[in-house]
Parts: C-alpha cells; sequence; structure tokens
C-alpha cells in the first residue's frame, strides 16, 4: 500500500478548495492543503514539498502562470508537478489540447474528482 499523496490546492475560490479536498480526501489516498493565494501557495509548497499542486490560473494579486513560474524556478519546488484548474478553457478546449498546454496539465473547471485524480496521476507519471 503505498502512502498517501500530499496535494497543494491553490485557489482563492473557498468553495472550490473545500470541494477538491472533501473529494481526494474521501478516497484516502491523499492529503490536501489548501492555499487562497499564489503568495500563500508557494510558501506553503516551500514548507510542505507536496507530490502535486493543483494551481487557478485567475487569481487576484498573483496569477497562477505567475506563481508556477516562481515554483519552477525555486530549487525546493522546480521538480514539483503542476496540474492548472481554470475557468478560461471550457472542457472541449481543454480536451482538443489534448488536456495539456506548453507541458502543463490543464483542467476545466468545473472538474470533477476523476478527472482531477486522473490528471494527478499522469503529472507523478511523467515526472518519474
Amino acid at each position: 500500500m503505498r502512502a498517501k499523496l500530499k496535494l497543494l490546492i491553490i485557489d482563492d475560490d473557498r468553495n472550490v478548495c473545500l470541494a477538491v479536498k472533501r473529494g481526494l480526501e474521501q478516497t484516502q489516498n491523499y492529503v490536501v492543503h489548501e492555499a487562497a493565494s499564489g503568495a500563500e501557495g508557494l510558501a506553503l509548497a516551500c514548507e510542505l514539498i507536496p507530490d502535486v499542486i493543483l494551481l487557478d490560473m485567475m487569481m487576484p494579486m498573483m496569477t497562477g502562470a505567475e506563481c508556477s513560474r516562481l515554483l519552477k524556478e525555486a530549487p525546493l519546488t522546480a521538480d514539483i508537478p503542476v496540474v492548472y484548474l481554470t475557468g478560461l478553457l471550457s472542457k472541449a478546449d481543454a480536451e482538443s489540447f489534448g488536456g495539456e498546454i506548453d507541458g502543463e496539465r490543464y483542467l476545466a473547471k468545473p472538474a470533477c474528482i476523476h478527472e482531477i485524480m486522473a490528471a494527478v496521476e499522469g503529472a507523478l507519471r511523467e515526472r518519474e
């Protein structure tokens, strides 16, 4: 039995954080931490070193793209896979890109727990 995966969700929408956290933790395969902003997420990522980061694209103060760039520049977090959660793309748009843009996984909001789990597992496989 493998250890629970440690995930960090960075999203300014508290309802999204709670829904994802609840859904993933119900599987008993994940421990989910949450951050409400890019700055908070950067600090938590350095402290927790999660297995995967779920990152909202549209947040005030710091976009998901800016947060991702800073994560990739920091030695502690550079190798952590990121899965973007975005309302900027429809599910059809995300599927037309094969769920990836510029080498990063994207999921259109709202994403179901099974889609999120598949993206997380795929990101981990690619990292190995």
